[in-house]
């Protein structure tokens, strides 16, 4: 969550709108954590042009190639 926070491009904060967020498999310690996200869709606003909603996908694996983290998230972002 630290490394998402502080590395997520959003000007003026974001609102959290739905996400789904599976564990499939425990992290463990010593576990070496590879982590992307890719972002899936943007849909700007039809009545209000300062902000849009984003989806975007998030995957963790671990050293084994064993997915770790699967989440599904839309959020809502306002423009600069």
């Amino acid at each position: 969550m630290r490394l998402w926070t502080e590395c997520f491009p959003v000007a003026y904060g974001l609102i959290g709108s739905e996400s789904n967020l599976r564990w499939p498999r425990p992290t463990r310690p010593g576990d070496k954590v590879h982590v992307e996200v890719e972002i899936i869709a943007i849909r700007p606003s039809k009545t209000k042009t300062d902000r849009a909603i984003v989806s975007y996908v998030t995957q963790a694996w671990n050293q084994n190639h064993d997915v770790l983290l699967i989440s599904a998230t839309k959020i809502m972002v306002f423009k600069k």
